[in-house]
């Protein structure tokens, strides 16, 4: 598949991997991140649940340098305009866009 706006792909990649070194440095250091493991008819599957492990970070994720780059990308791509409000704070555009894609990408 073509990647439309690499510029604004390449962003929210390098934030998303600053973002992952620092979870995983982080949950070396204190606790481990809960899990749930479902059973499939003998499939077990291994689901780390990541939403507040990430939600709990988010102030020293936020202060990534990946993480302003990725705002000014998003706030210079035009098929963002109806997420991005032009007077609308950097921790609100990551609250609402980066955090919820960290999560997803999880």
């Amino acid at each position: 598949m073509k990647v439309r706006s690499p510029h604004l792909y390449g962003a929210l990649r390098s934030f998303c991997l600053a973002a992952f070194a620092v979870l995983g440095s982080e949950a070396e250091s204190s606790s481990e991140i809960p899990f749930e493991v479902q059973d499939h008819g003998g499939l077990y599957e291994y689901r780390p649940l990541v939403r507040a492990h990430v939600e709990a970070r988010a102030p020293s994720l936020q202060r990534l340098e990946d993480t302003r780059i990725a705002i000014a990308e998003l706030r210079n791509e035009p098929a963002a305009t109806i997420f991005v409000e032009p007077d609308r704070e950097d921790s609100a555009l990551f609250r609402a866009m980066l955090v919820p894609l960290l999560i997803a990408t999880a």
